[in-house]
């Protein structure tokens, strides 16, 4: 199931108000009134009560104990009470005590301001409750309650759904339009359908269709889930939420349950009956569906579709995939890409491979096609060849089928690089991993400036790539490694492609500077030649554009944006690309600006013309991330295009419940100064940070090598001063290295002795 999903069935558990009190009969009872309900920011639902002294026994009440009466998962969390001479306690998990200590509730009088809280279980039943009231150990009365936490009960206005039946070959399908109507103007970002009786058949999952601007989050046999964060506002609707059943042919009308939320939060809910339509007896189940895309070469892309359902197979998640080379002499050289939290395995005589999810969570959901699995081939004839597919579920085996294909290994490639300009002397380097002999995975590059004609400059612009690799640049600055983090699964998969912003100085202005890059495979070794480039400027501009935070919507991950033009002519593109790990997931653009998200999720691009004028600011970009989550905060590199060429700048974003945005300098403000520099003795190094950020501070040799870390921590903005004893050196050239998500910046200094 995808993040967006697991937020939603959360939603769900701790989304439900109240449904209604109902009192003891027989003889006078004290009264319980539910005044006010609420929901706390971890999902919990608490309720203020009252109580009324109306027993026949004419005795105070000096204790209330409030009990669940179900054994469901929900339990109690809290008690409180307003009057501070109560005691309210939870003695356990299915009680809460309230007892006097001074003041009772005297016959005829009512005590307010006690209340309790509840964490209430996944799609949580109305829960029963008893409420008793005492006389020291004596029970007065005992009162029932049956609670739903949901804002809706008291709404004079209910969104609606309306519904059109129509049929698609054997089966009923239902088209629903959702209008919002709700009294407290709340936006609906998710949507849920529930098939009013589990009899009536099972939700097909091919034939489910989210509306423009939604997606399909996940189907089970009975439910379908919708999300988007394009939400409906108060008086819109949209239509075209589109469901086929594997329907029960011996029904003619079918109901649903339908469920519209906010966030984490239940609006509200109702159900359509007695909808006239009919399934066939001849219907069939659906099988799931493989197919097979070739990138170039013998390399394929596996697209994997969960579409089963039958009367005996219900829509659930797939676990595995096998593939396996039904034709001889054609084998599986290698299986380049697999999903995140998937394993993948080669039989020994290479003519299997086997795709395990890690966990059932991490399995392809229901109505969800997932594209990741990459498979190589050994095809030496070039003739056609056939692959025999399997999809399986906890081990058996749910679908399987054939794959015809032709393939031809042909001449050798390369991996490719393609170098544009950017503003002054910084460049954006497009890499394509190619190689084919045999594919496989990229884990690393090099660039390098070997022949004396410049250096790298990182001062100028941030040294990044969209795959968010480590980033290690030799002391003098002529190479620098990008390298996937340790135990990462963020590799450049085989026929994709990255991209790289650099900034060169060159050592004679105007003359070209030759880049040299090679790429790596977990191994490091080179998985193609080493290739060349050269680029040609002269200066580099020192004013940029830059990019600031609007608004923050941490618990959605959705950040909103200003472009402020710094220069000369109006920006007409900016790109935005997340690191770490993390993707985007949908992006929206101002007026008359258009945005379009690249199919790998890595970046958005926003165009417009005439776009934004000189020292203006354009405001009401928005993107919304999701990703892999090892940290709740990530980098977003930003790149802003002119006629003179390219800026770049850098949001840090932390997307958790409590989370804002977090604007960083651009790299060209940190600033490293050594004084003396020769130095005999000790010199000073001034590090001049132009907003707080977590920094390296190292002293390395010649080689590289590290020799005392002078700062590893996170450096608030403004000066900080590292001094350096030249006793225990010896004489010689030394870097000072600073790496830092605000830049890096490289000082070279000198012990004369």
């Amino acid at each position: 199931m995808n993040q967006t999903c697991h937020r939603f069935l959360k939603a769900f558990g701790y989304g439900l108000g109240v449904l209604f009190v109902m009192l003891g009969t027989g003889r006078a009872q004290d009264v319980i009134t539910l005044s006010h309900h609420y929901q706390q920011s971890d999902g919990t639902c608490c309720w203020d009560f009252s109580v009324k002294n109306a027993n026949t026994q004419g005795q105070v009440i000096n204790k209330i104990i409030v009990t669940l009466q179900g054994n469901d998962g929900t339990i109690f969390t809290s008690a409180g009470s307003k009057d501070a001479t109560w005691n309210p306690t939870n003695p356990d998990d299915h009680t809460s005590s309230y007892v006097a200590g001074g003041s009772s509730i005297a016959v005829g009088s009512t005590v307010s301001g006690f209340n309790f809280c509840l964490q209430m279980g996944i799609d949580a039943s109305p829960e029963a409750l008893s409420v008793t009231t005492y006389n020291n150990s004596t029970a007065l009365s005992t009162s029932a309650l049956s609670l739903v936490c949901t804002p809706y009960q008291s709404f004079n206005k209910l969104d609606t759904v309306t519904v059109v039946a129509s049929q698609a070959g054997t089966d009923p399908c239902f088209r629903f339009k959702v209008t919002n109507r709700n009294d407290n103007f709340t936006a609906i970002d998710h949507m849920v359908f529930e098939t009013l009786d589990p009899q009536e058949g099972y939700i097909r999952p091919s034939s489910v269709r989210a509306p423009s601007g939604w997606t399909l989050d996940s189907v089970t046999p009975n439910r379908v889930y919708f999300s988007t964060f394009n939400a409906i506002d108060n008086g819109k609707s949209v239509d075209s939420f589109f469901i086929c059943l594997f329907g029960n042919p011996n029904l003619t009308k079918y109901g649903w349950v339908w469920r519209a939320v906010s966030g984490e939060a239940l609006i509200d809910r109702d159900t359509i009956r007695n909808i006239a339509a009919t399934a066939s007896s001849s219907s069939t189940g659906s099988p799931d569906q493989v197919t097979a895309t070739n990138r170039f070469g013998c390399l394929y892309t596996i697209n994997l579709k969960n579409y089963h359902v039958t009367a005996r197979t219900l829509p659930s998640r797939l676990t595995g995939l096998i593939i396996n080379s039904s034709t001889p002499g054609v084998t599986i050289a290698s299986a380049p890409t697999v999903p995140a939290h998937w394993a993948k395995s080669i039989s020994s005589h290479a003519d299997t491979v086997y795709f395990q999810a890690g966990s059932d969570s991490d399995g392809v959901a229901s109505g969800v096609v997932l594209s990741d699995f990459g498979l190589s081939l050994d095809n030496p004839s070039g003739n056609a060849f056939t692959l025999h597919w399997q999809t399986l579920r906890a081990g058996s085996v749910i679908s399987s089928g054939d794959l015809n294909l032709t393939c031809s290994t042909g001449a050798s490639l390369s991996d490719t690089a393609v170098v544009a300009p950017n503003n002054g002397c910084c460049y954006k380097l497009t890499l394509q991993n190619r190689h084919n002999s045999p594919p496989s995975n990229d884990y690393g590059f090099s660039l390098a400036i070997g022949d004396g004609s410049g250096t790298f400059d990182p001062t100028t612009g941030t040294l990044f790539t969209s795959q968010a690799w480590n980033v290690s640049l030799s002391p003098d600055n002529t190479s620098v490694r990008f390298s996937t983090p340790s135990g990462s699964t963020n590799f450049q998969p085989s026929g994709a492609s990255q991209t790289v912003f650099f900034c060169v100085k060159p050592k004679t202005s105007g003359q070209p500077v030759t880049v040299q890059y090679q790429s790596y495979d977990a191994s490091a070794v080179a998985t193609s030649p080493a290739q060349s480039f050269a680029v040609t400027c002269s200066v580099v501009s020192s004013v940029c554009d830059s990019v600031r935070y609007m608004t923050t919507n941490a618990n959605s991950c959705l950040q909103s944006f200003a472009v402020l033009n710094r220069r000369a002519t109006p920006v007409t593109k900016v790109v935005a690309s997340p690191l770490m790990g993390w993707k985007i997931d949908t992006a929206f653009a101002p007026i008359p600006w258009t945005a379009k998200v690249d199919p790998s999720n890595l970046f958005v691009t926003f165009s417009a013309s005439p776009g934004i004028a000189s020292n203006s600011e354009q405001t009401g970009f928005s993107i919304a991330f999701s990703g892999q989550k090892t940290s709740n905060s990530f980098a977003v590199q930003f790149a802003t295009t002119n006629d003179a060429g390219v800026c770049l700048d850098t949001l840090q974003i932390t997307c958790m419940a409590s989370g804002v945005g977090e604007h960083l300098a651009q790299a060209g403000s940190l600033k490293l100064v050594a004084s003396p520099n020769p130095f005999h003795e000790a010199t000073d190094l001034t590090l001049t940070m132009p907003v707080s950020a977590k920094t390296t501070v190292e002293l390395v040799d010649l080689l590289g090598r590290s020799v005392k870390v002078l700062a590893n921590e996170e450096l608030t903005q403004g000066t900080h001063v590292f001094h350096i004893e030249g006793a225990g050196l010896a004489a010689g050239t030394y870097y000072v290295r600073v790496q830092s998500l605000v830049g890096l910046v490289t000082k070279k200094i000198v012990l004369a002795k």
